[in-house]
């Protein structure tokens, strides 16, 4: 995969990550000697992405530089492609909310009243791309399997993440 170095780099330091891209392959194309081209593997390659230009969210096409990591003069690298990659970088943050309860694929026999459902925690932390978790207006907790309940039990939920206009997040 393509190697980015944020730690020893501006982008690092603005506090971005790379969230989109970090397995990313290039192919490269060597000419050199038998005995030294047909026992190389991706790991005698060192692939960098230059991030000098990345300095806020977004996705970026990034250069990348091929080198060997030996200096092994039998071989020589001919090309590399594609010679750009296309990278997202993003903050990550966590937020927390409040779980809310979805009971509507549930339904009620004549004469049963549901009572207000509990649940087993009353929030949870979300944590990725800024981007991303700020888009999250809501988090609802609906039960897995719909159709008629007539007695308290414990039901199996599955989160939905909607977004400020009620669509759901991915």
């Amino acid at each position: 995969p393509v190697k980015i170095d944020l730690d020893n780099s501006a982008t690092g330091q603005l506090g971005l990550k790379l969230v989109e891209g970090e397995n990313t392959t290039v192919e490269v194309v060597v000419r050199g000697k038998r005995y030294a081209v047909g026992n190389l593997t991706p790991d005698d390659f060192n692939a960098v992405g230059a991030i000098t230009n990345v300095k806020d969210a977004g996705t970026y096409s990034i250069a990348v530089n091929v080198s060997k990591k030996t200096a092994n003069s039998d071989y020589t690298i001919v090309s590399t492609q594609p010679l750009y990659v296309s990278m997202r970088f993003d903050w990550v943050i966590t937020k927390e909310f409040t779980i809310e309860p979805d009971l509507s694929g549930i339904r009620m026999p004549a004469n049963y009243i549901a009572d207000t459902p509990i649940l087993s925690g009353e929030t949870v932390s979300i944590t990725g791309p800024k981007s991303e978790v700020e888009s999250i207006a809501k988090v609802t907790a609906k039960p897995v399997k719909d159709g008629e309940q007539t007695e308290t039990q414990q039901i199996e939920t599955e989160f939905t993440f909607l977004d400020y206009g009620g669509d759901q997040v991915n």
